[in-house]
């Protein structure tokens, strides 16, 4: 039931807690360890502290039971850190956490971690780049001042990184790479966590990369052709990224309900359609109908592109008692139209949804 303390202890090349008992307090403060230490299966008491300790390059920390109170304060680990199906019961401190070098494979594996109280646990100022986080509770851990990995401009979680690069397994054989299923789970645990805090533009990346995650799942099991397919345009998760990054982009949506009112003029115009001038007065129908290997003026080229898109515009905005008279072919073209309205408008409203929710 003593304290145990290693002030500014040195450790050889090898040390092995394996399976130890430490008695309230356990405390580490300005220990050197070597290349390998192991605290495997060991039980912390009341208190671990651990303060400007530096660790060497494989370090272990499976299967532990920390107490009431566990801190890593200003410690300096190596490139591989395990803390695998680790149990922590209480209030939990990750700061001002360092690495030996900028090695690219370096590995924190933070895998089935259990937090007792994760209201109580507190991640500061640590760069998440290379932490392993699925199947472990982190919905309510409180993420400060955190540097996370990027792919483009998104910030993402290592797991997608890691699942993508199969390589990785040799060089990582320690990291079971975790399945599209949990890295998704693990998404939504973190934008819950990030939107709980008001902190939207992080919940948002968080978000795309659940659905992300989704979506790479569909046919995942096909062929690589059809599987492509599937998830480039062939769902409706597909689309849905295509069109709004999942309801993330409204810029986006909006393009495109602009490139479709430009656009379908040119159709309309080759289908044909008789447009009245006025709908005020009597004035005789005009009848546009194109054949684009003829030869045209500008000018009327230009005339009969705005009666155009005037249809696709009051078309695209379902306006009744139109100014116009479409031929078959049209009626198909503006029904084709309508649908893309009505599906366009129902994502924007959906991202403005999301938007006034958050």
């Amino acid at each position: 039931g003593d304290d145990v303390s290693f002030v500014s202890a040195h450790f050889g090349n090898k040390a092995s807690f394996w399976g130890a008992k430490f008695g309230d307090g356990a405390s580490f403060p300005a220990t050197q360890f070597g290349d390998e230490v192991s605290f495997g299966k060991a039980q912390f008491g009341d208190e671990a502290s651990f303060w400007i300790t530096q660790f060497g390059d494989d370090v272990s920390f499976v299967s532990v039971q920390f107490g009431n109170k566990t801190s890593f304060l200003d410690v300096k680990f190596g490139d591989r850190l395990n803390f695998n199906n680790t149990r922590f019961s209480g209030e939990t401190i990750f700061e001002n956490i360092n690495y030996e070098d900028a090695r690219l494979d370096r590995t924190i594996n933070f895998t089935n971690v259990t937090f007792e109280k994760p209201n109580q646990v507190r991640i500061q100022n640590v760069d998440l780049s290379s932490f392993a986080l699925v199947r472990s509770n982190v919905q309510d851990v409180d993420f400060l001042d955190c540097k996370w990995p990027t792919i483009g401009k998104r910030l993402v979680i290592f797991d997608e990184i890691y699942y993508a690069n199969h390589d990785d397994n040799k060089s990582r054989p320690f990291l079971q790479r975790a399945t599209l299923g949990e890295i998704e789970q693990l998404y939504r645990r973190l934008q819950l966590n990030f939107e709980n805090n008001k902190r939207y533009a992080e919940a948002g990346n968080f978000y795309i990369g659940a659905m992300e995650m989704r979506r790479k799942q569909i046919a995942e099991e096909s062929n690589k052709t059809w599987r492509r397919l599937r998830q480039s345009v062939l769902s409706l998760e597909a689309w849905y990224r295509n069109i709004s990054l999942y309801g993330e982009r409204l810029a986006r949506t909006l393009i495109w309900m602009l490139l479709i009112i430009i656009l379908f003029p040119m159709l309309y115009l080759s289908a044909g359609f008789e447009y009245q001038k006025t709908s005020l007065t009597n004035s005789p129908h005009n009848r546009v109908n194109y054949d684009f290997g003829g030869t045209m003026s500008l000018s009327q080229i230009s005339k009969d592109y705005l009666k155009a898109l005037n249809v696709s515009f009051l078309t695209f905005t379902f306006q009744r008692n139109a100014p116009f008279r479409l031929t078959d072919v049209s009626r198909v073209i503006a029904v084709i139209e309508s649908a893309l309205s009505a599906t366009f408008l129902a994502l924007f409203l959906l991202a403005m949804r999301r938007r006034f929710k958050r």
